[in-house]
């Protein structure tokens, strides 16, 4: 545990061993402050990067369709798993898949975009196996049509995951960098970074003037972000804006969080994530988005949140970046307060807007300034709250019981 006081930082600090807790006397002024000096770094690493490897061969998902929201599915080598077994389940990116998605022809700078290729991946725990159905832990937040993704629908495999560092925890300090005017290019300094990490957590912390705050990598699983206070005192340059909340992996929960600056993404899902990802009660100020960032990412749930100058959007990016085209499906703003809304429809999926405040907005792909205004997804009771409040909190309840609203701070 740190003491109150200011400590100095001129390097990174790497916490890569599971069960290791760094806990601050306090997130104000008063508390303890890590000040960052020196030349621009990140702050905190958290994890290893040792990845999953796979143990045993692959089975085949014999089901033509798999909906989305679904936890159960039929494979041809069921004797070769059982419950328990931590599992990714693997969607392939076919060029069918991809055509199908419109996002087969993107141009930029006339130079053909690739958008998704190879496999996206669902990190998941078997919890019964009856024949050749799987069931698991938590369902699935894509479809798997076999129409698209064949060659194969898509398989699963056992993993193993004792490189994975498990329970590391950063509480109650304050992270103040000096203000930096530059563009996302130029070195900066970051507040953390968790790169492959299962059951981690963050909370009561305060952040000031750092870039592109929070990078949560895609070998991470079950995290707890929980009131974290980023502020920006300057903006940075112009060009790609930096990100507060930057999610991959899976099953990560951003929970009563702020950050207040312009110019800015304040949560943004990467590309191939394969939720679900909750942000809970959480409130961002100035004009920036809540939008998710490139190449597909599914499950991503925005739960009575506020954005009062800004805006959430479930959309197509077309051909900005380097061609990030759609960035999500089966997704739901739910009891939001924004500026403004672009909630637009993938191809076989849809995107959700659901008791929700702000203005609704239809855009082209961008990349394409004379074609057609894209499909809006669903807007529900637009305008009017619905019950029950939070989607999250319900579904947790009706999950886990009302001691699983308790231990994460809500009345049950």
């Amino acid at each position: 545990m740190l003491e109150s006081g200011v400590f100095n930082c001129s390097k990174t600090i790497a916490i890569k061993s599971s069960g290791v807790v760094l806990r601050g006397s306090g997130s104000l002024e008063n508390g303890t402050t890590i000040k960052m000096t020196g030349p621009p770094h990140l702050c905190f690493s958290i994890g290893d990067f040792g990845n999953v490897k796979p143990v045993g061969p692959r089975a085949a998902i014999t089901d033509a369709y798999v909906p989305s929201g679904t936890g159960s599915f039929h494979i041809d080598q069921p004797e070769n798993f059982r419950a328990g077994d931590t599992v990714l389940i693997n969607r392939p990116a076919t060029p069918v898949w991809v055509s199908f998605m419109g996002m087969d022809k993107m141009v930029h700078d006339g130079k053909k975009c690739e958008w998704v290729s190879g496999e996206m991946r669902n990190e998941r725990t078997i919890k019964s196996i009856a024949g050749n159905l799987v069931t698991l832990d938590v369902p699935l937040a894509d479809s798997f049509d076999s129409r698209y993704l064949n060659p194969p629908g898509g398989s699963m495999v056992k993993y193993d995951l004792s490189r994975r560092p498990t329970q590391i925890g950063i509480e109650s300090l304050r992270i103040v960098s000096p203000p930096m005017v530059v563009t996302i290019d130029q070195p900066a300094n970051h507040a953390l970074q968790i790169n492959s990490l299962t059951d981690g957590w963050v909370r009561h912390l305060k952040v000031v003037d750092t870039i592109d705050s929070f990078h949560f990598n895609e070998h991470t699983s079950r995290l707890t972000i929980e009131n974290v206070d980023i502020r920006h005192t300057v903006a940075t340059l112009g060009g790609p804006k930096p990100c507060d909340f930057f999610v991959g992996g899976t099953q990560t929960l951003i929970n009563r969080c702020s950050a207040t600056g312009n110019s800015i993404w304040y949560v943004s899902p990467g590309a191939r994530l394969m939720g679900p990802v909750v942000v809970l009660n959480s409130s961002f100020y100035g004009n920036g988005h809540i939008q998710p960032h490139m190449r597909w990412g599914t499950g991503f749930l925005v739960d009575n949140c506020q954005v009062p100058d800004g805006g959430i959007d479930l959309m197509n990016r077309g051909n900005m970046g380097t061609g990030h085209g759609w960035t999500t499906g089966w997704s739901v703003a739910w009891n939001c307060t924004a500026k403004t809304y672009t909630i637009q429809q993938p191809p076989g999926s849809m995107n959700w807007a659901i008791g929700c405040k702000g203005q609704p907005e239809l855009k082209e792909q961008p990349g394409d300034k004379n074609g057609p205004k894209l499909r809006s997804g669903i807007f529900d009771s637009h305008g009017t709250p619905v019950a029950p409040a939070s989607l999250y909190l319900a579904q947790l309840r009706e999950r886990l019981g009302p001691q699983a609203l308790e231990n994460i701070g809500y009345p049950p």
